[in-house]
């Protein structure tokens, strides 16, 4: 009202008397507001509540007084916070190129593995024809590819294979293979 005699609300005419003072949850949203200085364009780079900002006039905004001390107290103090978050950032970095280096010397480490490696002969060839005669050829399959089985591999085909040589051997055939028993 000091600028002009409307209400902030409707935009209509009023007067200091018929403004009253906020309450409750009104006077708590509106000190929640944050703003930055009236003198940010001069200097002073002040920014927090709305409920502190006359205070703020009031006592120390350098803008508004014309101390130029003050201002400068200002951007020093905020100059050493960028410095102390520089140096920070600068040590979160260091770190992060230290486990990126200790993670690259182990995939070399793991791909040299890989590399000298004997080169195993192939068990699978596409076909199921697992029987009673080639019993230690499925045991060989099953056994390489007991954790991580290729997906060109039926799971379920592997298991009729088993299950026609234990069947195989509950019959008790005489000419069974000798590592049946």
């Amino acid at each position: 009202l000091s600028d002009r005699n409307i209400c902030p609300i409707d935009r209509r005419p009023c007067t200091v008397g018929q403004l009253r003072q906020l309450d409750g949850i009104l006077s708590r949203i509106w000190s929640g507001i944050q703003v930055k200085c009236g003198g940010h364009d001069s200097g002073c780079a002040w920014r927090g509540s709305i409920a502190d900002y006359s205070s703020h006039v009031q006592n120390n905004c350098s803008a508004s007084s014309g101390n130029n001390n003050n201002s400068s107290a200002v951007r020093e103090e905020e100059l050493d916070s960028l410095r102390e978050e520089n140096v920070s950032l600068l040590m979160r970095l260091a770190d992060a190129n230290q486990q990126i280096e200790s993670l690259t010397s182990l995939a070399n480490n793991l791909q040299q593995s890989l590399d000298s490696r004997p080169e195993v002969p192939t068990l699978f060839h596409g076909t199921y024809n697992f029987r009673r005669e080639n019993v230690t050829e499925l045991c060989q399959l099953i056994s390489r590819y007991l954790e991580d089985k290729p997906s060109n591999i039926d799971g379920n085909k592997i298991y009729d294979c088993v299950r026609s040589c234990y069947n195989d051997l509950e019959r008790g055939f005489c000419d069974n293979p000798q590592h049946y028993y």
